[in-house]
């Protein structure tokens, strides 16, 4: 029994110092040697085998290493396998390949210039683009590009936009461009496009086209009681008796102007504004009428009758002229516009009612002018 304790101890001395010499290695702790003195007691004190394993081997019998914690002997092949084969890369940056050459350029995707320059790489490349001014574009000639004038038109010109008005070329940043569309602006009774460079006017139907762009009435029928613009010449107000005014006169209405023909005092003029202001209409060509009544005593002045001329902004020229006419008849004063230069700037039509003599003792009475008419 002693000598099987005393194997029991050897080989409980001989692990506690192969584990204080593996446990730093393995992050064990290492057995307290007060521990093993305590085993030793114990066993002396008479506890016999029930101290140990039921399966622990002499101490001349070899223990087998297997803890999982084992340490292999320093002369053991190391089993793990092998590292990977790492790649071995070659001194400086990777290569890279030109792009262009220095001092070229090209257009952007903008319309702007690219130049190409060398990067960081060593290689060359086009930069970041370089926005063209608004009224230039990138214009590329052999190898350079530049911003050059994105519109070439001569200064002042004219031309029709896209919504119907016009546009004007304008100076802009060291470049013509053309201006923004300027609106065609419709006169009364009318209205207005661009035609060739220009706003043209259209008038409706009724209306003709004066040389300012306005349209004039073709008619005047006075049904509104209006004098619709109609006056009294002033050189003749020594015949005119009273205002002009619109009466009933047989079955609708008339212009009237009540008069005093005596002596040299004959003739009267009703001028009928066509355009406004100085404008004139082209009527060459053209006809005109007017119905013209008498309403007064039964016998009218020698050589009484009616005329008409067109007054031009400048001057007039005669048109047409009826003379010995009935009075107290309907009578139609019609003419047509002479085929010269002044029928294309008319600006007044001139309806003169009188006698081309002297009418002595005189006449008295009301003309009545209605439905001036041009065709």
């Amino acid at each position: 029994m002693r000598t099987q304790i005393r194997r029991a101890l050897t080989v409980a001395l001989a692990a506690s110092s192969l584990l204080a010499c593996v446990a730093p290695r393995q992050g064990l702790l290492p057995i307290d040697q007060s521990d093993a003195a305590t085993a030793t007691t114990t066993a002396d004190a008479g506890q016999g085998d029930a101290l140990l394993p039921a399966n622990t081997p002499d101490a001349g019998t070899p223990v087998p290493d297997t803890a999982p914690n084992a340490v292999p002997d320093a002369g053991a092949p190391d089993a793990s396998p092998p590292p990977p084969d790492v790649a071995i890369m070659p001194d400086g940056p990777p290569a890279c390949t030109n792009a262009c050459t220095v001092g070229t350029s090209q257009c952007g995707p903008n319309s702007g210039t690219q130049a190409c320059v060398t990067m960081a790489t060593g290689c060359t490349a086009y930069a970041a683009e370089m926005t063209c001014p608004a009224t230039r574009s990138c214009v590329l000639r052999g190898s350079g590009a530049s911003c050059e004038c994105a519109t070439t038109c001569t200064l002042n010109s004219r031309k029709c936009g896209t919504s119907g008005g016009v546009q004007q070329c304008v100076s802009q940043g060291g470049c013509t461009t053309w201006g923004a569309e300027t609106a065609c602006q419709p006169p009364p009774n009318g209205s207005a496009t661009c035609t060739g460079s220009d706003c043209a006017v259209t008038c409706k139907s009724g209306y003709f086209s004066c040389s300012d762009g306005t349209c004039g009435a073709k008619a005047r029928t006075f049904e509104s009681g209006a004098v619709e613009g109609v006056y009294q010449d002033p050189s003749f107000n020594g015949i005119f008796t009273g205002p002009l005014a619109v009466r009933s006169f047989g079955a609708g209405k008339a212009l009237a102007a009540d008069v005093k023909f005596q002596g040299i005092n004959t003739v009267m003029w009703l001028r009928v504004p066509l355009c406004p202001g100085v404008s004139g209409a082209s009527l060459r060509g053209k006809s005109f009428r007017a119905k013209v009544f008498l309403d007064g005593p039964a016998t009218p002045p020698p050589d009484f009758g009616f005329g008409a001329a067109a007054l031009l902004p400048d001057g007039w020229g005669g048109i047409a002229e009826l003379s010995s006419l009935s009075v107290h008849f309907n009578e139609t004063l019609q003419g047509t516009f002479p085929d010269v230069e002044y029928s294309d700037r008319v600006n007044e039509l001139i309806i003169s009612v009188g006698s081309k003599g002297n009418t002595g003792s005189g006449w008295a009475g009301t003309v009545f002018v209605d439905d001036i008419q041009i065709d």
